[in-house]
């Protein structure tokens, strides 16, 4: 069966999951959640500027 009609037996309503922007509860809840673990993957981008007010 859908994902959809799974959560619906479930007594779920999809669309006040999308309106709350809620979706981790709903996949979490209607058993569709994808859970992916550590990927040792460093994805974090760091960008710092340092400014001197005083100039050269």
């Amino acid at each position: 069966p859908s994902l959809i009609r799974r959560a619906e037996r479930l007594g779920l309503e999809p669309g006040a999951f999308l309106r709350d922007n809620d979706s981790y509860v709903f996949f979490e809840k209607s058993g569709g959640l994808v859970r992916t673990g550590p990927t040792g993957v460093n994805v974090m981008d760091l960008r710092l500027f340092l400014f001197d007010p005083g100039g050269p």
